[in-house]
C-alpha cells in the first residue's frame, strides 16, 4: 500500500504473513519456526539498474520501504537511455534520514545492527553501503531481531 510521495522517495508498506505465521506456531507445540530471513533463497542474474530502496520490517505485520526514484528514462533511436539525476549514497541517506523519522523507527524496542546502520547514515560522512545486497542485509536483521524478541 503506498503511504505518500516525500520529495526523497515513495513510502509505502507491505503486509507480511511471517509474523502471524509465528504466532499461530507459538500456539501450538508440535510446529517449529523457521524463517530465510526474508530473503527469496535464489541470486538472480541481471542487469539493468535498480532505484534506491530500504525496507523496515515493523512488528504490527507491516514491512514499509522507500524508494528513491533518481533515474530518468528515456529512448533515443530505439536505445534506452538512463541518466542518474540523484548519486545512489545521496538517495540512500535521504530515504534513510527520512525512514528514521516515522514513529515505525522512533517507538521501535527492538535494537538492531540494521537500525544502527541506518541512523549511521544519518551521522558519518560517508553511507554505510551504497548497492541493495547492503539493504538487503539491513532488512534481514531487523527481520531476524523482531523474530527474535517475539520468540
Amino acid at each position: 500500500f503506498q503511504i505518500g510521495q516525500r520529495s526523497e522517495g515513495l513510502l509505502a508498506y507491505v503486509d507480511m504473513i511471517e509474523y502471524e505465521m509465528l504466532e499461530f506456531i507459538k500456539q501450538r507445540s508440535v510446529f517449529s519456526y523457521g524463517d530465510y530471513a526474508y530473503i527469496h533463497p535464489e541470486r538472480k542474474d541481471g542487469g539493468g539498474f535498480w532505484l534506491p530502496r530500504v525496507d523496515y520490517p515493523w512488528s504490527d505485520g507491516r514491512c514499509f520501504y522507500m524508494r528513491s526514484f533518481n533515474r530518468e528514462m528515456s529512448r533515443n533511436n530505439g536505445q534506452l537511455k538512463i541518466k542518474t539525476l540523484v548519486p545512489n549514497d545521496i538517495a540512500y541517506r535521504s530515504i534513510s534520514n527520512s525512514i528514521i523519522s516515522h514513529d515505525f523507527f522512533t517507538s521501535d524496542p527492538v535494537e538492531s545492527w540494521g537500525k544502527e546502520t541506518l541512523l549511521e547514515n544519518t551521522r558519518a560522512d560517508e553511507i554505510t553501503g551504497k548497492s541493495p545486497m547492503h539493504y538487503i542485509a539491513i532488512r534481514s536483521n531487523i527481520h531476524m531481531e523482531r523474530v527474535l524478541s517475539m520468540l
